[in-house]
């Protein structure tokens, strides 16, 4: 978050577009806790979908090395399908 933020500042200071202090000023007045968490939230969620279905394929794939492509093919199918539907529910329960 803080190289995200830092990048920021540097691009509107050397593009010429703002001052430091407007910069940070908008930073403090646009600052909401709440989008905080829900990122927090969210990360949590992706990185436990990441870890939990590629090691399920992983670990019940039966077979050789044209197998492991298989199942390394349908866990990514998998993680995004699932990732794309926990990313519309957690939206919905965080902001309706």
């Amino acid at each position: 978050m803080f190289l995200g933020i830092f990048g920021g500042w540097a691009a509107t200071i050397y593009s010429g577009f703002s001052s430091s202090s407007a910069f940070v000023e908008g930073i403090q007045l646009g600052f909401n806790s709440y989008h905080v968490v829900y990122a927090f939230v969210k990360t949590f969620l992706f990185a436990m979908i990441l870890a939990t279905i590629p090691s399920y394929h992983g670990y019940y794939m039966k077979g050789g090395a044209l197998d492991v492509g298989r199942a390394s093919t349908v866990s990514f199918v998998w993680c995004s399908v699932v990732i794309i539907v926990v990313n519309y529910f957690v939206t919905q329960l965080f902001f309706s």
